[in-house]
């Protein structure tokens, strides 16, 4: 019976708490050649002509303190919208210019593109400095935003509604509490009231203790004007219990007064399904540009495409389309590089027309590229029976266009191309009846020209046919001779540092200093006329010398160390002014414990070992600055910064501010 009791209250608690669905992604887009970015929130299920809402934050804050606070994206899965939030470019926006207003206007088709968004139904709310950005630009963007929601903070040298060519659909939400625009200082109320007369409006109706929910834990008065000539409305809900902060109580009241509006319904409706905002293109792609186009009341009569202001095509309709979509394709073939604007405009029968444009960005095409060539640039010890080459390039190349030469004794000769058409591997074959003499020899290779109608400069390509000897200044080329001597080099210096490491003292590297010996093994009559299998032979027999050699110079320190520690420990146990020192003792102790003094077992540990070496080195320190007479000078250098554990000459240890002589590493330094 319990145990029921204890499944029923947990599926209680898991009935009573909110679970929100939504995906949350940070995205950037360019704004007059300025990246800018955003975060943006869309409902796990995401249908198509829903909503924006576009949130604008406050001054030195970010879209992750607004939606931390305002938290509208706790709607959008039931009310299926799309939240924007921008982020300003530094800690304010700009409102007495444009650049703020057109990353709104780019955001906007933006959120078109990717996500399909309603046009008709774009609103705007915002805290503080982001409620003045919409003040300011309210006046011009009448036309794309349905309603606005600013809310603290209103554009006090400014008057918009003078400006306001249309009826303003306005709720603003603000604190009686609110200690940065108090509302008698600025004349809140009496701001927002302007707006109600922009659409003559004759209703009136105030409500005193409203709460923007049920259940809210704070109450306001909420004053709402209606009955516009054009039916706009005007709502300012000042609210106790706040202060200068968003508030996530009035998210409900933001949105649904917002989503009644909606721009003129009957104007038609156009997506630019392609290019997305985010496609890249080259100068050399054909671009699909494709256009889709409703009408709620009627049928479109034309869409027409402009790039960069020109009309680049048209489409006319006379009947409304049984699917209720018309569709406008055009091949943009061959753009030049820039950014180029893409306008479209639609028009229905009731002679209503809708706007929307995107900015495509087109770039360099990818260079031509020779990728691949057998045998490779530069081989050397080449016989004269050598006559095939093949090239691969990045691209498929007019082979029929492709001619290469050779320098030979007797003049220039020509190579056959064995492929016609376009291919990406290319043969060419030097005829048997041409002599090729010992020594360096070029191909150059002209006319590489691809599918793309991409030149190509002239490739040229060196080779060395005979035996190059890197000890011999007469043989080969230079180049193939530090090649080959790069790699005898690294042989020596191996078998030098192998035969060193044979003393016993050195048994512990014996785990890489046998793979040393099998590194020099194989290479020692290495052979290959490829000079990047040469230097790949190199690296192999460097990386395994410098293995070896980093583990017996860590040894060797940890011998002389020990040393170091044995002498002081000798040179004071008879001298009662230092062997009753703590630090003497110490120093003793530590010599003999098994941090220091490794066992067998630990002297391969590279890690054990270094620790070994710290830790004895700090008590040796800590001895010798009680001994001032044991060091007897002073380093020139000055330390300036701290690069290991250091102690004052009374042996204590100080840290990274100390000023004056410290021990470190058994030497004096000048802090």
């Amino acid at each position: 019976m319990k145990q029921f009791k204890l499944i029923l209250s947990i599926l209680t608690l898991a009935l009573c708490v909110n679970v929100y669905a939504y995906k949350k992604q940070s995205l950037d887009i360019t704004v007059n050649g300025q990246s800018r970015n955003m975060i943006v929130f869309t409902p796990d299920v995401l249908p198509e002509g829903v909503p924006l809402m576009i949130i604008t934050h406050g001054m030195n804050q970010d879209p992750e303190y607004q939606f931390g606070s305002d938290k509208m994206y706790e709607l959008i899965d039931a009310e299926k919208f799309v939240i924007a939030y921008p982020r300003s470019n530094g800690s304010t926006w700009d409102t007495g210019g444009d650049s703020d207003k057109n990353f709104i206007l780019k955001i906007i088709d933006d959120m078109q593109s990717r996500y399909g968004i309603d046009t008709n139904r774009v609103y705007w709310s915002g805290f503080s400095m982001g409620s003045m950005l919409i003040y300011h630009c309210m006046p011009t963007m009448l036309d794309k935003i349905a309603a606005f929601a600013p809310t603290s903070g209103i554009q006090f040298s400014e008057q918009p509604w003078n400006n306001c060519k249309k009826p303003v659909n306005l709720i603003q939400c603000h604190a009686y509490g609110d200690d940065v625009f108090p509302l008698d200082q600025y004349d809140v109320r009496s701001y927002v009231m302007h707006f109600k007369d922009v659409d003559k409006t004759t209703s009136y109706k105030k409500t005193s203790g409203y709460r923007t929910y049920s259940g809210a834990w704070y109450d306001g008065d909420k004053e709402v004007w209606s009955g516009g000539t054009n039916g706009s409305e005007v709502e300012l809900f000042l609210f106790n219990n706040g202060g200068h902060w968003p508030m996530d109580g009035n998210k409900t009241e933001i949105w649904n007064f917002c989503k009644r509006f909606s721009l003129d319904p009957n104007v038609p409706n156009a997506t630019i399904v392609s290019p997305k905002a985010d496609d890249h293109y080259t100068r050399v792609d054909t671009v699909d540009v494709a256009i889709e186009a409703t009408d709620k009341d009627g049928y479109v009569t034309s869409i027409v495409l402009y790039v960069d202001g020109s009309v680049r095509t048209r489409e006319t309709f006379t009947e409304v389309a049984a699917d209720g979509k018309y569709l406008l394709n055009y091949r943009w073939a061959r753009p030049s590089k820039g950014n180029h604007t893409l306008r479209v405009v639609v028009t229905d029968n009731d002679q209503k027309t809708r706007e929307v444009s995107r900015t495509v960005t087109i770039d360099e095409a990818d260079p031509l590229a020779l990728v691949a060539v057998d045998p490779e640039d530069d081989s050397f010890d080449l016989t004269t029976d050598v006559r095939t080459f093949h090239l691969t390039f990045s691209y498929p190349v007019n082979c029929d266009k492709l001619r290469a030469t050779m320098r030979v004794a007797d003049g220039t000769r020509y190579f056959a191309v064995q492929e016609t058409g376009f291919n990406r591997e290319v043969t060419m074959v030097l005829p048997d009846t041409v002599v090729i003499n010992e020594g360096r020899r070029t191909i150059n290779i002209t006319g590489i020209v691809d599918n793309r109608d991409i030149t190509m400069s002239m490739q040229t390509l060196h080779y060395v046919y005979g035996y190059t000897d890197p000890y011999d200044s007469s043989s080969g080329s230079s180049s193939s001779r530090k090649t080959k001597k790069a790699l005898m080099d690294a042989l020596a210096e191996a078998t030098q540092l192998y035969g060193v490491t044979a003393q016993d003292k050195y048994s512990y590297t014996n785990d890489v200093r046998e793979p040393l010996h099998d590194v020099i093994e194989q290479y020692t009559d290495f052979q290959s006329t490829s000079p990047t299998e040469w230097k790949a032979a190199t690296a192999v027999v460097q990386l395994a010398t410098d293995t070896l050699q980093a583990r017996k110079d860590q040894l060797d320190l940890y011998y002389q160390t020990r040393q170091t520690a044995s002498y002081l420990i000798d040179t004071f146990a008879d001298n009662p002014d230092y062997n009753q020192m703590r630090e003497y003792r110490s120093l003793c102790t530590a010599y003999n414990s098994i941090l220091c003094n490794l066992a067998e077992r630990h002297m391969s540990n590279p890690s054990k070992i270094a620790d070994a070496i710290s830790r004895l080195q700090e008590y040796i320190d800590k001895f010798l600055a009680k001994i001032p007479t044991a060091i007897r000078d002073v380093t020139d250098r000055p330390v300036s910064r701290q690069t290991s554990v250091m102690y004052n000459m009374q042996g204590t240890r100080v840290g990274a501010g100390y000023h004056g002589i410290v021990i470190m590493n058994g030497k004096k330094y000048l802090r």
